[in-house]
């Protein structure tokens, strides 16, 4: 039986979501944060605040429980 690898509606918005985030936030900074070897702080901070970094933990422990 063939596995169907086709994301749930709530995958593909969390996919859109993450794509947008990273078009808007991380893409228009990242050459310039690479040429001058800077950590990218504000994107990371950015990341912290829209919950990406809850993505393997557990809902009941805050996170988004999609690890």
């Amino acid at each position: 039986m063939p596995i169907d690898f086709t994301f749930t509606p709530d995958q593909e918005a969390f996919r859109q979501a993450a794509r947008s985030f990273l078009e808007k936030e991380v893409a228009p900074v990242v050459a310039e944060m690479d040429e001058r070897e800077e950590f990218p702080t504000r994107s990371i901070t950015r990341l912290r605040e829209e919950g990406y970094f809850g993505i393997p933990i557990p809902e009941e422990y805050g996170g988004l429980g999609l690890g």
